[in-house]
């Protein structure tokens, strides 16, 4: 099962955002639309982020697996050749990462979620990841295709995948991701995750990522009076409750 230490989730953190510092500058000098738009914008800087951090996706996904189960097709496979079907089919159930959101930071205010076409039996194939997978087996060639929604969607999920392995997610409060609000850590982390009538916000440059369950169909459902570290929303969204609310 997980290899996951202390010492290793720290260096995921490190990791996390040294990539987000990176993508940060490549946005400096490229037109940053709404999230709609994202698509049409392009670079071959973009390649090596997607790549690592698609591959960061695949291999703290990986981790979870046992080291042998039955795979997404019948047959049993072993952990070291597993591939994303077999990611949705083993973890999904647990991790919910389908329904996992975030609020995109920059620009206009959008909801994301890289994950949702796991909740769709039918069409499943998460497009990031095939963007991954295109230039992962073609790089030269592929290098001039990644959007920058292409890597938006991959670090969200990356994100979203750290706050939702519990290990990961317990050093929140340590890197800053999330403030406690005055309530005491021991009591805080084992409310992270869960159903709650207050819960958490992990907040990064680009997202902020809700660390309980949320069903927004839209950012206007957003009420950030509901979590107890709520500041950076409220500045986002400059609102304390949802339009109309009293």
């Amino acid at each position: 099962m997980s290899q996951l230490n202390e010492s290793s989730v720290i260096q995921i953190y490190e990791w996390y955002m040294d990539i987000e510092r990176r993508l940060c500058e490549v946005v400096r000098v490229l037109p940053f639309v709404e999230a709609a738009q994202l698509k049409e914008v392009r670079s071959p800087r973009l390649a090596s982020i997607l790549l690592e951090v698609a591959s960061l996706v695949d291999a703290l996904l990986r981790d979870q697996l046992p080291e042998s189960f039955i795979g997404a097709k019948g047959k049993t496979k072993q952990k070291k050749n597993a591939n994303i079907d077999d990611y949705r089919k083993e973890l999904e159930p647990g991790l919910g990462l389908s329904g996992s959101q975030s609020l995109l930071l920059m620009g206009l205010p959008s909801l994301l979620r890289p994950f949702a076409p796991w909740a769709d039996s039918n069409d499943n194939v998460l497009p990031w990841w095939r963007a991954y997978n295109k230039l992962k087996h073609d790089r030269l060639s592929r290098s001039g295709e990644v959007t920058l929604e292409d890597c938006l969607q991959a670090a969200c999920a990356l994100n979203q995948v750290m706050m939702n392995v519990p290990i990961i997610r317990s050093l929140v409060f340590r890197f800053g991701w999330a403030q406690l609000a005055g309530h005491n850590p021991q009591m805080a982390i084992n409310v992270l995750g869960k159903s709650a009538d207050q819960g958490y916000v992990a907040y990064t440059d680009f997202f902020a990522t809700f660390l309980c369950p949320v069903t927004y169909r839209s950012v206007d459902d957003i009420r950030p009076i509901d979590f107890r570290n709520s500041e950076g929303l409220q500045s986002h969204l400059g609102r304390l409750l949802n339009a109309g609310e009293p």
